[in-house]
């Protein structure tokens, strides 16, 4: 599955264009590297996106068949650490 339509498809994005942009702006990031919106997402890959301040890291468990229900987010991405960027001194 893409890394856009995986982001939508979890909810930890509201819209596939929205996971394109942060792609391009360079705030999604595939085992360390940034990660273009087409790339192809395996299972056991971890996943970290930064919105705003807030960087999340996943852990990818399973590749979803369409829309993923709240319920089943677990199972599909597993967060793995929720940390804030600090703006520094």
């Amino acid at each position: 599955m893409r890394l856009d339509k995986l982001l939508q498809a979890t909810g930890i994005v509201k819209r596939r264009a929205r996971a394109q942009e942060l792609c391009r702006a360079g705030y999604v990031q595939l085992d360390g590297v940034d990660a273009k919106a087409g790339k192809e997402v395996k299972v056991g890959q971890e996943l970290s996106v930064q919105l705003g301040r807030q960087v999340l890291v996943f852990e990818v468990r399973e590749i979803p068949r369409g829309v993923v229900t709240k319920q089943r987010r677990g199972e599909v991405v597993q967060l793995l650490q929720r940390h804030t960027i600090d703006d520094g001194p």
